[in-house]
């Protein structure tokens, strides 16, 4: 990170001030530069201090905003979408043209209050054009719909430059299938943890089966995962669109591990699905006796 501090011959001190007073500790590194009559001639070297990384301050005297060498550093900053600080010392009505590119600072307590806010935005911005960046270098489109694919895809380096880009842990897929679902389903459990990590809601219900990431993990037998979704808050007794919980799809599929799993979790095991059968009757149905002896023996507990 590196600040420009830009004046004319009389701002020098000012500008002096700044560097010395307020940028001392916020970590950045500063460059002054002094602005002469030379501009004209100079102005386009000058311009090549704007480095990827760089901001701008300008300490406003006289006649600055009507000068070319504040035109071309506010053009080069709306050009990139950053902010200017125009800093004054004192009340200055900043012209319209610029109205969309400068933050106008009075005096010093301003200074003070907006520069560490500045830095901060200015640190979040760089963080994100560099996950965007290293997801152009991969190939891989700047959407959500690329975020969603790169889940399906077991791709855990583009979920996590998705992430630090800000998207939300809690996309949805055009079928309106959420990030955690999307992973489980795939039985990748890093990236189960990474979304939860990130804040994803471990309930979220799918629009296409209308159920949770638990539910997808019975389907999958994926029991390591589901025990870090319950671990997350993820609700054991949810049902899918046709009422059946995660028990009864894992007693269903004879799955005594993630059976127990849930049964210590205090799945409900006489709640019926929409055919009226609970878990226990599955189990007696389906002459599952290993899973039954488990049925019985949490429900002595």
């Amino acid at each position: 990170m590196k600040l420009l501090v830009l004046h004319e011959a009389e701002g020098k001190e000012i500008a002096r001030g700044i560097i010395r007073e307020q940028l001392k500790g916020l970590k950045v590194s500063s460059r002054e530069i002094t602005i002469d009559g030379g501009w004209a001639a100079s102005g386009s070297s000058l311009g090549g201090g704007m480095t990827a990384d760089a901001r701008v301050i300008a300490v406003i005297t006289g006649h600055a905003y009507e000068s070319p060498w504040f035109a071309y550093f506010a053009g080069l900053c709306r050009g990139r979408g950053q902010g200017l600080i125009a800093y004054s010392g004192r009340k200055a009505a900043v012209p319209k043209i610029f109205a969309k590119t400068v933050i106008p600072l009075a005096g010093k307590k301003d200074l003070e209050k907006r520069l560490p806010e500045y830095i901060g935005e200015w640190a979040a911005g760089e963080k994100t054009w560099t996950a965007k960046r290293g997801l152009l270098d991969m190939g891989i489109p700047f959407s959500e719909a690329s975020f969603c694919g790169c889940v399906t895809a077991k791709n855990a380096a583009a979920v996590n430059l998705f992430l630090q880009a800000g998207f939300s842990a809690n996309t949805r897929d055009s079928a309106g299938v959420p990030l955690i679902c999307l992973a489980s389903r795939a039985g990748d459990r890093g990236l189960v943890e990474i979304l939860l990590k990130a804040g994803c809601d471990a309930n979220a219900l799918s629009a296409d089966r209308g159920g949770s990431a638990l539910i997808d993990c019975a389907l999958g037998k994926y029991c390591g995962i589901a025990e870090l979704l319950l671990k997350a808050g993820a609700g054991v007794n949810v049902k899918s669109k046709d009422g059946q919980s995660a028990l009864i799809i894992s007693v269903g599929l004879g799955d005594e591990p993630f059976v127990e799993l849930l049964l210590k979790a205090g799945a409900n095991t006489d709640e019926p699905d929409a055919l009226g059968a609970s878990a226990r009757t599955y189990a007696m149905l389906f002459n599952k006796p290993g899973i039954t002896e488990l049925l019985k023996k949490y429900a002595a507990k």
